[in-house]
């Protein structure tokens, strides 16, 4: 079922629409605060951090939804429009799967730009998530 995005909700992808969309510039405030205590946390509490971030972003008003693409939609050339209900939401892994990639993540400085670098703490997101990690 499609949907049309509200200003909470977090859309996944590239570009200026997620990049500029109200609720991914919400999430990504939301999980740089939460950076430090998720780097720091052992295995078992990783998990706990994640499911608060999607918890805190569904008890907004309106509640926030995470959202990807329609799939059908899928090769369309054109840009995705928030008004045409091109979105569909995400099941709770994969949102799951964003929230841990984005606490993961930090920014680095090279030769006057910032680049993307993941820190590597030896445990898979999904791992975390499902509960399969081991200490």
């Amino acid at each position: 079922m499609s949907v049309v995005p509200s200003r909470n909700d977090v859309l996944f992808g590239r570009g200026s629409i997620s990049v500029t969309h109200e609720g991914n510039i919400n999430f990504r405030s939301i999980v740089e605060s939460r950076k430090k205590e998720y780097i720091e946390a052992a295995w078992n509490e990783k998990k706990k951090i994640v499911i608060s971030i999607i918890r805190q972003i569904q008890s907004m008003d309106p509640p926030g939804r995470f959202l990807q693409r329609d799939p059908q939609f899928k090769g369309v050339e054109s840009k995705p429009c928030l008004g045409l209900g091109t979105w569909v939401p995400v099941d709770e892994k994969k949102a799951a799967s964003k929230v841990s990639h984005c606490l993961r993540e930090r920014r680095k400085e090279k030769k006057g730009s910032l680049e993307n670098e993941t820190v590597d703490d030896g445990i898979s997101p999904l791992d975390v998530i499902l509960g399969q990690a081991s200490p």
